[in-house]
């Protein structure tokens, strides 16, 4: 057996999850920039959205920035909700 080599798994399924993990973390990131730059729409939803994109690691984040395009007003540069 070699030294250091894992006999069980490749490494190329370390670099997957690597890459996997990257992309999870940039697409949560990118949800919740998207969450906090978006137009107000009611405090209930506001925080609906939030639990989506926080308590569904990977799903949560595609479904609100895939919904996000399609809402009135989304497209509206430079304009947030959070004012000071």
């Amino acid at each position: 057996m070699i030294d250091g080599a894992d006999a069980i798994l490749p490494a190329g399924y370390d670099l997957l999850w690597g890459v996997g993990a990257l992309v999870s973390l940039a697409l949560f990131v990118a949800a919740l920039l998207a969450w906090w730059r978006a137009p107000a729409s009611g405090a209930m939803s506001q925080l609906l959205w939030f639990a989506v994109i926080l308590c569904l690691p990977v799903l949560g984040p595609i479904i609100y920035l895939a919904s996000e395009g399609s809402r009135p007003g989304s497209s509206v540069p430079g304009e947030s909700r959070r004012h000071g």
